[in-house]
């Protein structure tokens, strides 16, 4: 009868003491494993009437190459522009802008050495920008909320050579970009961040002032990166 009861106080006291020990280094779940809450909104931008932005393109060179392929030049471009988009509750938006383009063509002939040529494009098209966002994180009022965002769109550009004695020239162009918008909360206004694309190919034929033939150059489709200022007032 003793040995049974001194046996049942042993056990007693080790599950005791484990238990002991165990508390003493608190719930081992919460010690080795942080919990992140995050939250997922989707809470539209509060109404407008429409978007108006300003763009900047970067890390994008232009290339230009004789017909012949003999020779051509690359270099780095400045390019900005603004605009305007429609914001329709479909998502589907309407959107016109006017970009200004600086390029590097000395080699050609097109300007002098420190000099540009120089281009401005009216262009009309689509842009997708859905009201609620496609992602977001955070609260509705404080929070990120991120859409992609993706636009088609074509016009006319005009190629104006810093050498005054030579014409300037008209040619078609088009872009196509693609990227993430980001705004805060329910606000309209943010951030677009894209690949832009212009994807085609344009031979370009300057001519003097008296208008003899000066030189032939194509301008080559080109890829770049753009930031836009995005504002729904």
């Amino acid at each position: 009868m003793n040995m049974s009861r001194s046996s049942r106080l042993s056990r007693f006291l080790v599950v005791a003491g484990l238990a002991a020990v165990l508390l003493s280094f608190g719930p081992l779940p919460a010690r080795s494993q942080d919990t992140i809450h995050v939250t997922i909104t989707e809470v539209p931008y509060r109404e407008v009437f429409a978007f108006l932005f300003f763009h900047f393109d970067a890390a994008g060179k232009q290339e230009f190459a004789a017909p012949n392929g003999s020779f051509s030049q690359k270099d780095s471009y400045t390019g900005l522009g603004l605009g305007l988009f429609s914001a329709k509750y479909s998502g589907l938006q309407f959107s016109w802008k006017v970009n200004y383009e600086r390029y590097r063509a000395d080699q050609f002939g097109l300007s002098h050495e420190g000099e540009y040529l120089h281009a401005l494009d009216l262009h009309l098209g689509g842009r997708y920008f859905p009201k609620f966002p496609t992602f977001g994180v955070g609260g509705a009022k404080s929070g990120l909320a991120f859409r992609l965002t993706f636009s088609a769109t074509g016009g006319a550009s005009l190629l104006i050579p810093q050498n005054t004695d030579l014409s300037s020239v008209w040619a078609i162009s088009a872009e196509l970009t693609a990227g993430l918008a980001i705004t805060t909360g329910d606000s309209p206004s943010g951030i677009m961040v894209e690949c832009v694309y212009r994807p085609l190919s344009n031979t370009l034929n300057f001519k003097t002032s008296e208008g003899s033939p000066f030189a032939s150059l194509v301008m080559k489709p080109v890829l770049a990166l753009r930031l836009t200022l995005v504002f729904g007032p």
